[in-house]
């Protein structure tokens, strides 16, 4: 029983290692400057836990204006017009024996035209993701009824979901609060983690110093930067 308590630890230890140094590699990638083929590098170090996004040509989303249009093709279509990576960290292996809950770390890189257009970071836990936060880092955020111009917008999208939109004009202070992810909460035990805040403190702070309300479904949006 020592032996599968001291494995358990150690083996979340590697799920939440793995995805620090997964954020820290996504850190170094610049949207706007990067390429395919950084993507590509960064993503070959994690080939185990990689996909690639194919299917047909999806519209530009209304809800979302500032995100470009999917254009790509076939089976293993990945190429620099269009290419979306996928690296994720699962803890399924310690749900399955129902030590944890459910819980999932997932990078997403969007490459348009051989450049790096959005960096979509996710950690969330419980079935169907039901508690959790996400950061996009996008070119441009746009200057659109929903960021009416700002470089830093937090948006609570449920009453246990916190969104935060930075862009390359965000400041280095309010960027590296939008992505300091807690991965304790990857491989947690007990009743903690039950709000945004466990998983992105930082933004979460931020949030509540606006005022803003919570959820139920599409919450209010703040307008930090």
């Amino acid at each position: 029983m020592a032996s599968l308590a001291c494995g358990v630890v150690l083996y979340a230890a590697h799920l939440k290692s793995t995805a620090r140094t997964i954020l820290q590699d996504v850190s170094h990638l610049v949207v706007g400057r990067s390429t395919l083929q950084d993507v590509k590098t960064l993503a070959a170090k994690y080939q185990s836990r990689v996909s690639t996004e194919t299917g047909l040509s999806v519209p530009r989303s209304n809800s979302q204006p500032w995100l470009p249009a999917a254009r790509h093709g076939g089976p293993n279509s990945c190429n620099s017009e269009w290419c979306q990576i996928n690296i994720r960290v699962k803890n399924d292996k310690l749900a399955a024996i129902r030590l944890v809950s459910p819980a999932e770390f997932e990078v997403s890189l969007l490459v348009v035209n051989d450049r790096l257009e959005v960096v979509a970071v996710y950690l969330f836990s419980g079935k169907g993701r039901q508690t959790g936060a996400i950061t996009q880092y996008l070119y441009n955020l746009g200057n659109n009824p929903f960021t009416q111009g700002a470089d830093y917008v937090l948006w609570s999208t449920g009453p246990n979901v916190l969104t935060a939109f930075v862009n390359t004009q965000t400041s280095a202070k309010y960027r590296e609060r939008a992505f300091d992810f807690d991965m304790r909460c990857l491989a947690h035990v007990g009743n903690d983690c039950q709000s945004p805040g466990d998983y992105l403190p930082l933004a979460w702070q931020d949030w509540l110093a606006t005022g803003k309300a919570r959820g139920p479904f599409l919450g209010e949006v703040a307008r930090v930067e």
